[in-house]
């Protein structure tokens, strides 16, 4: 019986990451590049992406920024302990 080529694309795929011969400190992008897995492109760029950023740490440097301007120079230990405290 034939397989889909997505599916002998991914066994391909797989037995030469699971190869001894395999580097895994190598970087997969030339790997992921060639043609011969053309078919698992929307598997790797769905697996391999870097997220542009995440709310909490978006959250985090927004709410540093607002601290560290010159009209907040003077904010007391016990209002930044109690600021901490509500973001907990």
């Amino acid at each position: 019986m034939h397989q889909p080529l997505t599916q002998t694309q991914l066994t391909n795929y797989l037995d030469k990451i699971n190869h001894t011969a395999f580097d895994p400190d190598q970087s997969l992008a030339p790997l992921l590049a060639v043609k011969e897995y053309e078919a698992l492109n929307p598997l790797f760029r769905r697996l391999f992406c870097t997220r542009a950023t995440s709310a909490p740490v978006g959250h985090v440097f927004s709410t540093s920024g607002l601290i560290l301007q010159l009209h907040r120079s003077h904010i007391s230990n016990s209002l930044l302990k109690n600021v901490s405290e509500m973001q907990l």
